[in-house]
Formats: C-alpha cells, sequence, structure tokens
C-alpha cells in the first residue's frame, strides 16, 4: 500500500507541474495589452492603443513606425495563425497534431 500511496503522489505531481507549464505557456502567448514595451526597430516612440473589444490602433509619427507598430500588433495577435501557417508550409504539423495531420504534411 506505501509504494500505491508514492505513486499517486508522484503522478499527482507530475499532473500538477504539466499544469503550471501549460498555463505559465499559455499566459506567455498572450498578448501585452498594458504597460510599455521597449522593441528596436522603431525610429521615435510609438503607442499601440486597443480599445474595449482588443481591436488595435497604431500612433506613431512616421510610416515606418507605424508599420512597425502594426508589425507588432499582428505578430501578437495572431501568434498561432503564424506557427500554424510556418508548420503547414514546412510540412511538420503532425509534430503538434499528431497522426491526423500526416495526410496535411505529405500534401
Amino acid at each position: 500500500m506505501n509504494w500505491f500511496k508514492r505513486l499517486s503522489l508522484g503522478l499527482l505531481a507530475l499532473l500538477l507541474l504539466l499544469l503550471a507549464g501549460a498555463t505559465f505557456y499559455g499566459w506567455r502567448a498572450l498578448p501585452q495589452t498594458q504597460g510599455s514595451l521597449a522593441l528596436p526597430g522603431a525610429k521615435a516612440e510609438l503607442q499601440l492603443l486597443r480599445d474595449a473589444y482588443g481591436i488595435p490602433s497604431v500612433v506613431a509619427q512616421s510610416p515606418h513606425d507605424a508599420y512597425f507598430g502594426l508589425g507588432v500588433a499582428h505578430a501578437q495577435d495572431r501568434l498561432w495563425q503564424m506557427e500554424s501557417q510556418r508548420r503547414i508550409g514546412a510540412g511538420r504539423l503532425a509534430e503538434v497534431f499528431g497522426e491526423s495531420a500526416l495526410e496535411t504534411d505529405r500534401f
């Protein structure tokens, strides 16, 4: 019976660790909607504002900075889509989704 308790506690600890890792990964993948970021590439200060629905607006002093801010908004909001499209193009979708995606990778 002692080994059963240890095994159960070990499995519970592993499950909690996996849950914490998944939560942390999900939290990091969300876009930063408050605060400020220091990103190389912008020539002057720009603002990326979001309304109550999360729709981004870019306020910049030059077209270059406006395009840069738009790229940051796209990267934050569409990370999953960009990652999926990259894997589809490389034929590596099955690495994430398993055997059900092999046909897509072969195509």
